[in-house]
């Protein structure tokens, strides 16, 4: 199975438990292994939003996921990051 199918299937499973309209699950992927997994936290925050004014009360996945990131944050850039949108009838969005 190629890893975009594999993202694709693990953020479909993921989206069952979700509870708010915007379903995205995030990747960060070295090659073909799937290093850690953010998804949006819809009433949650981080310091650094606060301290950038950022204008929403949430963790997007892709904050969520690098927050998680178990390396050096100097080796982000030798990473991929896909995001996965799952829309509320199923569908892949962009």
């Amino acid at each position: 199975m190629s890893l975009h199918k594999k993202l694709i299937e693990i953020a479909y499973a993921m989206s069952h438990n979700m509870a708010q309209d915007f379903k995205h699950v995030s990747f960060i992927c070295d090659k073909s292994k799937i290093v850690c997994i953010g998804v949006n936290k819809p009433f949650k925050t981080h310091p650094l939003a606060y301290k950038y004014m950022y204008r929403f009360n949430n963790i997007h996945a892709e904050l969520d996921a690098i927050l998680a990131f178990p390396y050096a944050i100097k080796t982000l850039s030798k990473h991929q990051l896909y995001n996965i949108r799952v829309r509320n009838n199923g569908t892949i969005g962009l």
